[in-house]
Order: C-alpha cells, then sequence, then structure tokens
C-alpha cells in the first residue's frame, strides 16, 4: 500500500498535473459515498452564483492525483480562486492564485482541510489574511507535510470582503 502510496506522489510530481474542482458536490461520492474513487471522465467548467466566485473545473481520472476544492465566498463579487498542487519530496505544495475583478481591493482569509481517503481530518492549514488590489492576482502558497503518504483530498473555503 505504501509503494503504491509513494508512486501517486512520484507521477503528480514529474507530471506537475493539477487537480481542482469548484464545489464539495463535486467530491462528495469519493469521500465516503458509495462510490469507489473519483470518476473516469475529466471535464472543465466554470460556475458563478451572485455570493459565489466563479471557480473552473477540471478532475482527472488518474489515482495518483488528489481530489481538490477551492472556494472563494463572501461579499466581494468577481473574486476567483485556481489551485494548482505540486508534490515536494517531504508532502505538497499548494498554490491558490486568487483574481480579483471585484472593482476594489479585498481582503482574503480561510483554511484548508486536508483530508484521508475515508474523509478523516488530517490537518488543517489558516491561511492569513491578504489584501488582493484591482485586477490583480494573488498568489498563496500553502506547504503541507505527508511523511505517510496519507493526503486523499482537500478543501479549501476562502473569505473574500472589501478592503
Amino acid at each position: 500500500m505504501v509503494k503504491k502510496i509513494d508512486t501517486r506522489r512520484s507521477v503528480l510530481k514529474s507530471t506537475g498535473k493539477v487537480v481542482a474542482v469548484s464545489s464539495l458536490a463535486a467530491t462528495a461520492g469519493c469521500l465516503g459515498g458509495d462510490e469507489p474513487g473519483p470518476s473516469t471522465e475529466s471535464e472543465s467548467t466554470s460556475s458563478s452564483k451572485d455570493d459565489r466566485s466563479s471557480v473552473d473545473e477540471s478532475q482527472s481520472s488518474s489515482s495518483s492525483n488528489i481530489i481538490g476544492v477551492v472556494d472563494v465566498v463572501g461579499p466581494a463579487k468577481n473574486v476567483s480562486a485556481e489551485s494548482a498542487l505540486t508534490a515536494t519530496g517531504t508532502g505538497y505544495s499548494l498554490e491558490i492564485i486568487i483574481s480579483n475583478g471585484s472593482g476594489g481591493p479585498v481582503e482574503i482569509s480561510g483554511d484548508v482541510n486536508w483530508r484521508d481517503r475515508d474523509s478523516n481530518l488530517i490537518e488543517k492549514t489558516s491561511i492569513g489574511t491578504s489584501t488582493a488590489e484591482i485586477d490583480e492576482e494573488k498568489s498563496l502558497k500553502i506547504n503541507i507535510r505527508d511523511s505517510e503518504n496519507t493526503i486523499y483530498s482537500y478543501f479549501g473555503m476562502l473569505i473574500a470582503v472589501p478592503a
């Protein structure tokens, strides 16, 4: 089992694949539901709601990928997020890129929950408050150690408020 998971990290590290989806519903079947794992279909769409940002979705079927979700909520409109996960020697590095199209500066803060295959919380990492100026793309980086190779998914909830 450990060898298979080590392979997962090696494949992710060598290919640089990115897995990001925009709603928790997209992973619900994989996180403790009746489904055995991610679907074998790939898709790319966008969603937008009045109080939520637009977030690009892409999901890949390979067992070498970690399922990820980053969502932006709050009163600031037209703020979006994309995430890129890369493997490191000791775990993973998650880069979240915030795009501010709101017409004014916004403050972003939030948390990322890292879970195992059984949806058990492994670790919660906080994202300190950061300001994104008008029409700016702000990059936030989070590093997490995964020495036991147990991370299967992550869910980031960011809050965007006018600065």
